[in-house]
């Protein structure tokens, strides 16, 4: 009577373990290609010669708000850096208001003051720029309904080009789709009017994008994945072609929602 040897067992299931992790391997990398792909630019999208400051909110010993360890300024610098690749890959001038994790108040006291510098450092970097517009990056929490999520543009009517601005990128964000694990998500939501300070004191056409909530459990899940960062510069990168390609063209007519933005239903977290 034959005895099974083991060591045929072993290369068997060997071989079969090689198959399984090689098929694996080749799902991602097909899976990161097509996202490459999906969220790429086109290099035709009319961005030769803008300026845009992109502005990431906080910084240092600011650090916005958060959810344990997750801190709103390192979601906010990843997206704008992201942002800013892709838009100078487009031929756009990209002018940063911070690019690491720094505090622009210049002091590392937690106070008014040092808040007050800080908005007025970014405010002055808009302002003297010559830039055709601006987009200041932040993240959102909302605890007393967690169950609010998705990105929300807002705006001010400091400039009166704010608000077709506001809705060109809401619309974007409503519309295009993020795919993971069998679900899609976008947002819902409808541009906020909002008096605060950057939006009021600056000269440049420009809103204010929260990316999403870290008090919500699926927000706060994907803004620290980085191809949901990536999927986001993207959707703002094609607002921003969007808002340019209608910026030669009659305002868009908007729909009258004034009741309903003014309610400020949503609010920033920094309700300056």
């Amino acid at each position: 009577m034959k005895k099974n040897k083991p060591s045929v067992k072993i290369l068997i299931l060997s071989k079969k373990l090689a198959i399984m992790l090689l098929s694996a391997m080749i799902l991602m990398l097909s899976w990161s290609a097509a996202l490459v792909v999906r969220y790429a630019y086109t290099g035709k999208d009319g961005l030769d010669g803008k300026t845009i400051v992109i502005d990431p909110g906080h910084g240092g010993v600011d650090g916005g708000t958060g959810f344990g360890k997750i801190l709103e300024k390192d979601i906010n610098l990843d997206v704008s850096l992201k942002l800013r690749d892709l838009l100078e890959k487009s031929g756009a001038k990209v002018i940063m208001t911070r690019v690491e994790d720094v505090e622009l108040g210049k002091s590392e006291r937690i106070d008014r003051s040092r808040y007050m510098r800080d908005l007025n450092f970014r405010v002055d970097t808009i302002n003297n720029s010559s830039a055709d517009i601006f987009i200041s990056i932040h993240t959102n929490s909302n605890i007393n309904n967690p169950s609010t999520r998705g990105a929300i543009a807002f705006y001010c009517n400091s400039n009166p080009r704010n608000r077709e601005m506001a809705y060109i990128f809401q619309n974007v964000f409503n519309t295009l789709e993020f795919d993971f694990q069998g679900n899609k998500y976008k947002s819902h939501h409808i541009p906020q009017k909002g008096n605060y300070y950057i939006l009021r004191n600056a000269k440049v056409p420009g809103i204010i994008i929260e990316t999403g909530f870290l008090t919500n459990r699926v927000d706060r899940l994907l803004l620290q994945r980085d191809d949901y960062k990536t999927y986001l510069s993207y959707v703002l990168y094609r607002s921003i072609v969007d808002y340019f390609a209608s910026s030669d063209k009659p305002h868009m007519e908007i729909e009258d929602r004034a009741e309903i933005e003014e309610e400020n239903l949503i609010k920033m977290h920094e309700d300056t």
